[in-house]
């Protein structure tokens, strides 16, 4: 008997004709379901539908109806109910089928499970959970995001020639698909995807747009993850006292040789005019003079300094080993973003 399955759009209704899937319900003899007690997973819905598949072939039918049967079936086998939402699991279970020839994409989101394979011709391992190429892809079985995408295009085209962004959108995915990576939840946002990869890649300073009117050309290159520092020292603020951070040269290129956004700076205050008595003291025997990045003029440094030190604790920046309680692991530009905070909510 028929089964009408109406599902609302944001435009408009589909019906969609779908069968009671009565083998889902039957087992081989007395063999016990190996899946009893476990959530329901991609890799669990994959086995499920390729066991199907294994009876007949099951045509056209919705991802909801998909969602329906396959829930049913292994919490009427004694499964659990899946951890998330269960539609993307079982998205990217179809897809897993999908990469080995097993499954067809209809129209919207209907699904075919396929009895044979169309192409033969795997000849690199496969996941026997689920019957799909493992290629040792690190994002293997992920679905795609911002995150996948940056660090593919770094991958990709770090150090090469300016690249445009069509290029860019055919070759990423690609290269995630390929590996048995999945789709983004959405298809539609793929080319949202990428460009927000490259606009996050950008504010990192390890992507540069050639013509700032159009992204259609870009260049990926090393991060330099000082580049927040080149507009310092700075002076901020009006007043007769005055907070300052200052740091010794080779804690800066400790942490540039390893990467790191972050290094031993030293927060303090005077209540002088200037802080030319702070220099003096700072350089006295030692090899290299200490660079004053960061002066904040204010008429209450004590209130001020208070205020940027419990931060940077909270923040657990606070160096408990450090001769003195005034030492901090952050940098010009994380303060001056701190201080700014307390200003935009300060009465």
């Amino acid at each position: 008997m028929r089964k009408k399955h109406t599902f609302t759009g944001s435009e408009r209704s589909v019906e969609i004709q779908s069968v009671p899937l009565k083998h889902a319900y039957t087992r081989k003899g007395n063999k016990p379901y190996e899946h009893r007690g476990k959530p329901l997973t991609r890799e669990i819905a994959a086995k499920i539908l390729r066991e199907w598949a294994e009876t007949e072939e099951i045509r056209d039918l919705h991802i909801s109806v998909w969602v329906e049967n396959v829930k049913n079936h292994h919490i009427s086998h004694g499964g659990l109910p899946a951890k998330g939402e269960l539609e993307p699991i079982l998205r990217a279970a179809l897809f897993s089928l999908y990469q080995f020839g097993r499954a067809e994409r209809g129209y919207g989101q209907r699904w075919t499970i396929l009895t044979a394979r169309k192409e033969d011709v795997q000849k690199n391992s496969t996941d026997q959970s689920t019957g799909t190429p493992n290629t040792g892809y690190k994002y293997y079985g992920e679905t795609f995001t911002r995150e996948i995408a940056s660090e593919i295009i770094v991958e990709i085209y770090i150090g090469k020639s300016p690249v445009d962004l069509k290029t860019i959108q055919e070759t990423v995915f690609e290269h995630h698909k390929k590996g048995g990576g999945l789709p983004p939840e959405d298809e539609n946002h793929l080319s949202w995807i990428i460009r927000r990869a490259l606009s996050h890649l950008r504010t990192r300073r390890c992507a540069t747009q050639m013509d700032s009117s159009t992204d259609s050309s870009w260049r990926i290159h090393e991060e330099d993850v000082h580049y927040d520092e080149r507009t310092y020292p700075k002076t901020l603020g009006t007043g007769s006292e005055t907070v300052y951070l200052y740091y010794y040269p080779i804690y800066k290129r400790e942490a540039k040789s390893q990467k790191q956004r972050f290094w031993n700076c030293k927060i303090g205050h005077t209540t002088r005019d200037s802080i030319h008595r702070v220099k003096e003291q700072v350089k006295t025997g030692l090899p290299e003079h200490a660079i004053i990045a960061l002066t904040i003029k204010t008429d209450e440094a004590i209130e001020l300094e208070k205020k940027m030190q419990g931060i940077l604790r909270v923040l657990g920046k606070h160096i408990a080993d450090a001769p003195g309680t005034e030492w901090f692991l952050t940098s010009p530009s994380q303060v001056e973003s701190i201080y700014e905070f307390i200003c935009l909510h300060s009465t």
